[in-house]
């Protein structure tokens, strides 16, 4: 892993073994140091101030509340940065909440920031071993040049093997990215043993390339957050546009092959609505888009079961990104034990 990633994956603080968010229950106290996701200053009804925070770590993230603050203290810290803290674990409407009774700042340089940004568990060096192996599949010269014009570029692979797939929605850790396209293929390339009309090889390419734009649609070097280029832009087009200018070095590269493959890049969101500046017009385009659909709910789905405030919770909370509770299932498990 450590020849793909740059971020330490040690212990925590003073070498000792680090508790995460996740680990604290209602009523533990707390003594750690933590990223700031989000900070307001704001007004009690008393008239004295409090900050609203959003905290987190790489196992999740936390609403707390530091109570009868000055202006002072507010100001000692901003968004991204990193704080040692002191409180209790509390709940509010059925969430658990941080009660922060103490707080400082705390430098950078002296934190491991494996300790905040969430990685993929999956292993990213078999990842992408699967990803060359595709490439090398497909027969196709010019489309297989082009993989390989991106996957032969050390600056590129590092970038692709450690963003995210997505700030929140899905697969939002360091590797996602990788983790959700090896995870499509897995399924495309089952999928062309029993669908034997689709293009093997035009498949292949749009299931590697259809969220390469990513790599710069996100920043993660301390949190998930979307570039400039990104919100200006969006993957899509930026994807597009990688392929564009690769396609471009390579000799008498088809025209008509690399128009079906753009399709596949800016189609494959399904909808208008959800951002796609084309609607699915070929059987691969379709077969990208619902592979890329199912898995991003799946691991939505386990983001959110993981996540949950009650481990043994039967049901979710209301989730907006699916408009409905979700059964986690806890409940036929403990019915049968």
């Amino acid at each position: 892993m450590a020849t793909l990633f740059d971020i330490n994956q040690g212990n925590g603080e003073n070498g000792m073994q680090r508790r995460y968010l996740k680990d604290y229950n209602e009523g533990d106290p707390i003594s750690s140091t933590l990223m700031v996701i989000r900070s307001q200053l704001r007004t009690s009804r008393d008239g004295s101030f409090y900050i609203d925070l959003e905290l987190g770590d790489k196992s999740g993230k936390m609403s707390a509340k530091m109570w009868r603050v000055t202006r002072e203290i507010f100001d000692s810290f901003g968004e991204e940065d990193f704080v040692q803290i002191r409180g209790q674990i509390e709940t509010y409407r059925d969430q658990r909440q941080l009660r922060v009774e103490a707080l400082a700042p705390v430098q950078a340089a002296h934190v491991n920031l494996g300790d905040f940004l969430p990685c993929t568990a999956q292993d990213p060096e078999k990842m992408l071993v699967l990803v060359k192996d595709a490439i090398a599949s497909v027969e196709l010269e010019p489309l297989r040049l082009l993989l390989q014009s991106f996957f032969n570029d050390a600056e590129f692979v590092a970038q692709f093997c450690k963003a995210p797939a997505a700030v929140t929605y899905h697969h939002p850790y360091i590797g996602g990215l990788l983790e959700h396209t090896s995870s499509m293929l897995d399924m495309g390339i089952k999928m062309l043993d029993c669908r034997t009309e689709l293009d093997h090889d035009l498949l292949v390419a749009g299931l590697i390339l259809h969220d390469i734009g990513k790599v710069e649609e996100f920043s993660y070097d301390r949190a998930f957050r979307y570039t400039d280029r990104g919100k200006l832009l969006g993957h899509l087009v930026i994807g597009a546009d990688m392929i564009r200018k690769r396609a471009a070095e390579i000799e008498d590269f088809p025209a008509e092959l690399l128009d079906l493959l753009l399709h596949l890049v800016l189609s494959h969101h399904g909808e208008y609505e959800y951002g796609s500046p084309r609607l699915p017009m070929t059987a691969e385009a379709l077969a990208v888009h619902h592979i890329d659909n199912l898995d991003a709910k799946i691991n939505a789905f386990e983001q959110i079961r993981r996540n949950s405030a009650d481990p043994d919770a039967t049901w979710s909370e209301y989730s907006r990104m699916f408009g409905r509770s979700l059964y986690l299932g806890n409940g036929g498990a403990a019915a049968e034990s």
